[in-house]
């Protein structure tokens, strides 16, 4: 079986709000490949915070672990979630952050795509 080609591009718009609360990256480094696209929500406080927190520790552990399976995904994820809710305790000003997300990883053979809200 041959190694998977990717082409990424990225694009995002803020719509009506006055800040744009998306965040859109990709990991592109030899077998290790990710890509995270997290949505803060508006009506919540700091969605933009909650996006970039998530999307950037997504990238993060994806770029440090060191084979991709089954599972790695989900629990990249989970680490991610465990983060927004530490800072959500730590910090009262961010308590009510949400975000959405879809991220996608690959080694290269195999791809693995999660999501987390709509």
């Amino acid at each position: 079986m041959g190694k998977m080609e990717f082409e990424t591009m990225t694009y995002t718009n803020k719509g009506g709000r006055q800040h744009n609360e998306d965040f859109v990256g990709y990991l592109d480094e030899f077998q290790r490949k990710a890509w995270v696209v997290a949505d803060g929500l508006g009506r919540h406080n700091c969605g933009e915070i909650a996006a970039r927190t998530v999307g950037e520790t997504v990238l993060k552990q994806c770029q440090t672990c060191e084979n991709i399976k089954e599972n790695t995904l989900q629990e990249t994820i989970q680490a991610a979630n465990r983060l927004i809710l530490e800072r959500q305790r730590q910090d009262g000003a961010v308590k009510k952050m949400r975000t959405t997300l879809v991220a996608a990883q690959s080694d290269g053979e195999k791809l693995y795509i999660g999501n987390v809200g709509n």
